[in-house]
């Protein structure tokens, strides 16, 4: 990945270039779990009931997508000089 040349698509590629689902997905997932903590702690300041929960929950949310997008598959290679590629 080039720091000074960031692409979006670039950071949900593997190391073999190939899309990843799960990174993508994750991205999805902290994305809405974002705006949803937003929106929680705006019911806080209104003083609306359980947005506290909500707000727990939505931290969750985004633990569980930042998951997601740091997983990659262990898949069995015949040399390390393939993953460097």
């Amino acid at each position: 990945m080039n720091v000074s040349k960031f692409s979006f698509a670039e950071a949900h590629n593997d190391r073999n270039g190939k899309s990843s689902n799960s990174k993508m997905n994750g991205t999805i997932i902290i994305w809405t779990g974002c705006l949803c903590t937003i929106l929680a702690l705006i019911g806080w300041f209104l003083k609306l009931p359980d947005a506290v929960t909500i707000t727990t929950l939505t931290i969750g949310m985004i633990g569980i997508g930042a998951g997601l997008s740091g997983y990659s598959k262990k898949k069995s290679v015949g040399s390390e000089s393939e993953l460097n590629n």
